[in-house]
C-alpha cells in the first residue's frame, strides 16, 4: 500500500549556526527534541550532512543507508530542519 506524503514541515536554523559560530548538537538531536517537546511521535529521523557521503539514520541506533534522503522518507509525512550545515528529516506518524 502506497501512502500519499500529505505534509511537510519546514523548520530553518540556518542563522543558529552563524550566530553560535558552531552547534554543539546535532540537526537530528535539536530535531528530536522539538518533537518530543510538542509530543510530535516519529519513526525515525535520516540526516544528510556535508561530511558523511551516506544518509544516516537515527532510530534507537545509527546505520548508513545507500540511499539519498528523498528516497528514504518519500512515503512519510516529514518534517525537516536545517541547522546551517547539515539537514535533519523525520518520519513522523
Amino acid at each position: 500500500m502506497v501512502r500519499k506524503v500529505s505534509e511537510k514541515i519546514k523548520i530553518d536554523l540556518s542563522n543558529l549556526y552563524e550566530i553560535a559560530e558552531r552547534v554543539d548538537e546535532s540537526a537530528a538531536t535539536l530535531l528530536a527534541k522539538i518533537l518530543e517537546h510538542f509530543n510530535i511521535r516519529f519513526k525515525f529521523i535520516a540526516v544528510s550532512n556535508p561530511d558523511f557521503p551516506q544518509t544516516l539514520i537515527y532510530a534507537g541506533d545509527v546505520r548508513d543507508v545507500n540511499k539519498s534522503i528523498e528516497d528514504v522518507v518519500k512515503d512519510c509525512n516529514i518534517v525537516e530542519l536545517f541547522d546551517g550545515y547539515e539537514t535533519a528529516v523525520a518520519c513522523i506518524d
